[in-house]
């Protein structure tokens, strides 16, 4: 074998083995992508089978016929562990309003200033002092009562729901994340000047004792 062949040979064999470093590593690359693309269409088809779903319940929510179904979606939908799951799949997309600065001390309902009323408690402030949530969550619902009049409902994370009724102003909007010690609005004023609110906590289908709750559980 002539050294002309020799050569041809060689660099023969160097290309053999770089085309198959070069097929391994454009096999490797093929199945990272594949398993990254099938990641995305994953998530891409649980988030449109979501938006399907919201859009549904709002449409069900308008119509008479099917508006059981709204109600009980609604009811059975725990928006607290929802948000959690968002934000640390997508890095929150909640907007946080937080005041770091902002001290937050015990709340506690006294006694001597509340009574019992229908499922919950009346609840007596002070004169313009401030509705203050009792509970981490988000605002699910806010309505108006024949008896309690403006109400706002919040979720925990345990799927509690808390009703705040006879507020005069409400601060928090509808789906707004809530933390302890944040302003709900303000309670309706009594023939004393002074302020009160109305809390029923409900969990499920059955109403809790306000005073444990509040003042032993939080």
């Amino acid at each position: 074998m002539n050294k002309k062949i020799q050569r041809i040979v060689k660099k023969n064999k160097y290309r053999s083995k770089f085309y198959q470093m070069y097929k391994k590593s454009k096999k490797q690359n093929l199945s990272k992508n594949n398993k990254d693309g099938y990641r995305l269409a994953s998530f891409t088809n649980k988030i449109l089978i979501s938006i399907c779903v919201l859009l549904l319940l709002l449409i069900a929510r308008d119509n008479d016929k099917l508006n059981f179904v709204y109600e009980k979606t609604l009811n059975n939908m725990n928006f607290v562990k929802i948000k959690l799951f968002v934000n640390q799949k997508l890095n929150g997309i909640f907007p946080r309003t937080n005041d770091p600065n902002k001290y937050v001390g015990s709340i506690i309902i006294d006694m001597n200033n509340s009574m019992t009323y229908r499922d919950g408690m009346i609840i007596e402030t002070a004169y313009s002092a401030p509705v203050e949530s009792s509970v981490a969550g988000m605002v699910i619902r806010i309505y108006r009562d024949e008896d309690l009049g403006k109400v706002v409902v919040i979720q925990d994370i345990l799927g509690r729901e808390y009703h705040y009724g006879y507020l005069d102003t409400i601060e928090v909007g509808l789906y707004r994340s809530v933390e302890y010690g944040d302003i709900l609005g303000l309670g309706r004023l009594t023939d004393d000047m002074n302020g009160e609110y109305y809390l029923a906590i409900k969990d499920g289908n059955e109403f809790l004792d306000v005073l444990d709750v509040v003042n032993h559980e939080n």
